[in-house]
């Protein structure tokens, strides 16, 4: 066990909490149940929470949307219904990518991150290790690649 290793890491861990009739999710900004580890205050986590929220809301389902579900069984909505979520999906992948890096650039102390896994997704905001410091110098292209290869993204 190297030094490194041996300290333990401080993790906030983002909960979602799914909105619009199981649609869409929203981070969850009320810090009350989540464990800060003193990274960050009560009030710079809301309106981190809040930024990304309100950063995201460009990328959610409309009313047109709940419409051309609920018309699925005609077929034609239904194959719309699908064209537009993904296109929603892609938008909020980009959203959600370019609110974190505003974080990262924001926040020298501290690192935020997306995490995909097969049974969910988590934002994390942790301490800072020498080797972001190296990845904020990076183009998006490399860290992306490189989250690719990890299984992060």
């Amino acid at each position: 066990m190297t030094a490194s290793s041996s300290k333990p890491s401080h993790r906030i861990v983002i909960p979602e909490r799914v909105i619009q009739g199981g649609l869409e999710i929203k981070f969850e900004y009320h810090h009350k149940h989540i464990a800060l580890h003193g990274l960050l205050s009560p009030e710079e986590y809301r309106a981190t929470v809040t930024k990304i929220n309100l950063h995201l809301k460009k990328s959610r389902s409309n009313v047109l949307d709940g419409m051309l579900l609920v018309t699925g069984p005609l077929m034609v909505p239904l194959a719309v219904w699908g064209i537009r979520h993904r296109n929603q999906k892609r938008r909020k992948k980009s959203l959600l990518k370019e609110a974190i890096r505003e974080f990262n650039d924001t926040h020298d102390l501290l690192w935020m991150k997306y995490i995909k896994r097969s049974n969910g997704s988590i934002l994390t905001i942790e301490e800072r290790k020498p080797e972001h410091h190296c990845k904020q110098n990076m183009n998006m292209k490399t860290i992306e690649q490189e989250h690719y290869n990890h299984g992060l993204v």
